[in-house]
């Protein structure tokens, strides 16, 4: 039986803030450069609260997901876009010896998380297939990167993190799911006619993408979650652990996917750690001495 006052995933949440570095890059693009009427209207106290309120929700998602998949620890992360470590700096606060690499294409953001969070840097690229890595990683946390990214993009993204996790490690990534098509009406992601085009693709193949104006290859997508599902089926070496919808600061969906193969057979799972044990446990294969 776990011992009384036992370290859980969600211990993170109350520990992380003694160890986060709160310097931000004045080229940081995630900066809501509003002023106060501005912010007032959207209903922000100020760009300090949102900032990092969006940041510690990722990490609530990823808390999450490791609670799902019952995990205690995670030694190596890939944040891939890091930006200017808007969410990489709560990773580096929660997990302070973990391995983690910063990639982006923002050369600026990538050097910054490097310097500021001991990230080991990984200049990104348009093409998965080209991105200069080829360690696997125990989580992978990508947010806000496939919401801008047409299908062949999106599908190509997933299956290149899929295959750089580690076995039994978690990718959390996420989506513009159908509240989405809601969320535009009264904050617009992009020009009437465009969005049209993008609610009528969902409509039609549940899964929709335009272009921003003079952005080629950039801009706007929307996947219902049948669609996103059907995406992880196709792999059988992974298991679709979940889909929250509005799961990042109740706007993005969050899905996470486990590096689990889906037919592996009860009886070869890995033991279960101590702290997720209950009375049963003590029957299961492998359960003795862990």
């Amino acid at each position: 039986m776990p011992l009384f006052g036992a370290k859980t995933p969600l211990d993170l949440l109350r520990d992380y803030k003694r160890r986060l570095v709160t310097e931000v890059s004045p080229d940081d693009q995630m900066v809501l450069r509003f002023d106060a009427g501005t912010m007032a209207r959207i209903g922000e106290k100020s760009w300090q609260d949102q900032y990092f309120r969006v940041g510690e929700a990722a990490l609530r998602t990823i808390v999450r997901a490791m609670v799902l998949a019952e995990k205690t620890t995670i030694g190596s992360i890939l944040d891939l876009p890091c930006g200017h470590g808007r969410v990489l700096r709560m990773l580096r606060a929660a997990f302070p010896a973990a391995r983690i690499a910063a990639c982006d294409l923002d050369r600026g953001g990538v050097e910054f998380c490097a310097r500021t969070f001991g990230a080991v840097p990984v200049h990104s690229a348009v093409d998965p297939a080209a991105i200069p890595l080829t360690d696997t990683f125990e989580l992978i946390w990508c947010g806000s990167l496939l919401t801008h990214l047409d299908a062949a993009r999106y599908a190509a993204f997933v299956d290149w993190f899929i295959d750089r996790l580690a076995p039994d490690g978690l990718l959390v990534f996420t989506n513009h799911g159908r509240w989405s098509l809601d969320y535009h009406r009264t904050h617009p992601y992009i020009d009437e006619e465009r969005f049209q085009a993008i609610a009528a693709e969902v409509a039609a193949v549940g899964f929709g993408y335009r272009d921003y104006p003079a952005e080629p290859e950039y801009g706007i997508s929307i996947a219902l979650p049948s669609w996103v599902v059907h995406l992880v089926e196709r792999r059988r070496d992974a298991t679709l652990l979940a889909y929250h919808e509005r799961g990042w600061g109740h706007h993005q969906d969050v899905v996470v996917v486990w590096k689990k193969p889906i037919d592996v057979p009860p009886g070869l799972e890995r033991p279960r750690p101590a702290i997720y044990r209950g009375h049963h446990d003590k029957f299961a294969p492998g359960a003795a001495g862990q």
